[in-house]
């Protein structure tokens, strides 16, 4: 099987690029078992469609013990807003 780096050439600023976000990424010195989902159409994704699309990277010993969805209130807010007048930025070239 190719290695990614045969198949497409990242150029060397992009590289640099990703490695002064990744910098900027903060290390937590509590491990847990939470995992943090944004950006969703949660209208539509329940935690039952989570948990089966999780259940499915998992290793075979694996074990997944439950799936929850905890709307932030900034994401509260932001529901409340699309269903008012509609979602935004769906056409950004960004």
């Amino acid at each position: 099987m190719a290695d990614l780096a045969e198949l497409e050439e990242v150029p060397e600023k992009d590289i640099d690029l990703w490695k002064e976000e990744e910098e900027k990424i903060p290390e937590i010195e509590k491990v847990t078992k939470r995992l943090a989902l944004i950006n969703y159409d949660w209208n539509h994704i329940k935690a039952e469609d989570i948990f089966m699309i999780l259940n499915s990277f998992k290793p075979t010993r694996g074990n997944i013990e439950r799936v929850d969805v905890y709307k932030s209130e900034y994401g509260k807010l932001q529901m409340q807003k699309e269903l008012l007048s509609g979602p935004t930025n769906i056409w950004s070239k960004d």
